[in-house]
């Protein structure tokens, strides 16, 4: 039977004698491999125990299709994927647990029989979350930005701000001593100051609008 499981042959091996079982217990055989969807046609099964083997794979959807199960134990495996929600049409599921597999996702609609299952059913799928888990949906899906990114993201928009008034302050100490030179060459006086007051009232303006215009820029990229 380990052999069988293994390959993913089990309803295929003997539909007729398979059909009329109300219950499989595989539980701690080593088997390996995904689970036969094949497995949801058995429609007089009531329970099914797959417990503690190295088995991979989602969970079938088929499953949902088992009307009579009323113990479904997938436990200690490595399952990954989501749990199928149509699992919640099982009315007679009295016995379920899925914990300590690889399993991601919501939990099933915590109602009908599924109400009734505790987090033990869950746990050990650190991925997992709704109740009855502590995680809900809502927040575990939701995408948070670590503290440490946003602290990251500000310290880099400091330095951009400080490079770029420091090529400013760069750029106007070069000018304004270059204009002193070719001032000092050609002109004196009077005329030399009012060339240089017209000049720091335009570069000061200039600096006030990059200034305006970098900060507009900042803001359009955090909305």
């Amino acid at each position: 039977m380990v052999d069988i499981i293994t390959k993913g042959n089990l309803y295929a091996y003997s539909t007729d004698h398979l059909l009329l079982m109300s219950g499989i217990d595989l539980s701690v055989n080593k088997l390996t491999g995904s689970i036969p969807p094949e497995i949801g046609n058995l429609d007089e099964l009531v329970q099914l125990n797959l417990s503690c083997n190295q088995l991979i794979g989602p969970i079938p959807e088929t499953f949902s299709k088992l009307n009579q199960i009323e113990s479904l134990d997938l436990s200690h495996n490595q399952l990954s994927g989501t749990i199928p929600r149509q699992l919640t049409q099982l009315k007679f599921l009295e016995v379920f647990s899925v914990a300590y597999n690889n399993l991601s996702g919501c939990t099933p609609d915590f109602k009908d029989q599924f109400g009734t299952f505790d987090k033990s059913s869950y746990e050990g799928n650190v991925r997992l979350h709704g109740p009855p888990l502590e995680k809900t949906c809502t927040s575990a899906s939701s995408p948070i930005v670590p503290p440490q990114v946003e602290e990251n993201q500000e310290d880099s928009n400091v330095e951009d701000d400080a490079i770029f008034f420091a090529i400013l302050a760069a750029s106007f100490v070069a000018g304004f001593w270059g204009c002193i030179a070719f001032l000092s060459c050609h002109h004196t006086g009077l005329h030399i100051r009012s060339i240089m007051d017209g000049y720091v009232d335009s570069l000061t303006e200039r600096i006030l609008m990059a200034a305006h215009k970098r900060n507009r820029i900042q803001r359009r990229r955090r909305l």
